[in-house]
């Protein structure tokens, strides 16, 4: 076999996509055509973009950054890839590729936000530990007041005691 024979029998299938419907770049996105990929991404990155875009925009003003279209267009991708193309596999057949594909942006935009709000729930959830405002960080802290306050010197044994009241004097 020579190195022309081998080129050709690796070269990526030619594909007309002024002719091709849907079904076919479906069918060649299953079987992993990475022209079909390119088109099918140049096709359809804008309306996704846009579909996600409407999906979070309220979101976007309280709870989402402003960038987060493009995280959910890339989780969108990573989802739809999955499983060798199961979302694409399992399209009916009376809906168009287009609404399948919004239908299924939408659902991870909603995702996204409600990832969103349960990392919100947990943050407002958290215990809020009371903040150590004594200095000395005696026993009223400690217990809650239950315990009784004790000078500092008699906390110490004789010998460090003695050293502490030098150090004072």
């Amino acid at each position: 076999m020579t190195i022309a024979s081998l080129q050709v029998a690796h070269a990526p299938e030619k594909i007309d996509f002024t002719t091709i419907d849907e079904r076919d770049l479906v069918a060649q996105l299953v079987r992993g055509n990475e022209v079909a990929w390119r088109e099918f991404v140049r096709q359809y990155e804008a309306p996704l973009r846009h579909a996600a875009h409407v999906k979070l925009r309220i979101a976007m003003r309280t709870l989402l950054p402003s960038d987060c279209v493009g995280d959910v267009v890339q989780e969108f991708y990573a989802e739809l890839l999955a499983n060798d193309f199961r979302k694409l596999r399992i399209m009916s057949a009376e809906t168009t590729l287009a609404r399948w594909l919004t239908m299924l942006i939408r659902q991870t935009a909603v995702e996204h936000i409600r990832a969103a709000r349960r990392q919100q729930q947990l943050k407002l959830d958290a215990p809020s530990l009371p903040r150590d405002t004594d200095n000395d960080r005696g026993a009223n802290w400690i217990g809650d007041g239950q315990a009784e306050r004790v000078p500092l010197h008699e906390e110490l044994p004789k010998k460090r005691r003695r050293r502490r009241e030098r150090e004072l004097d």
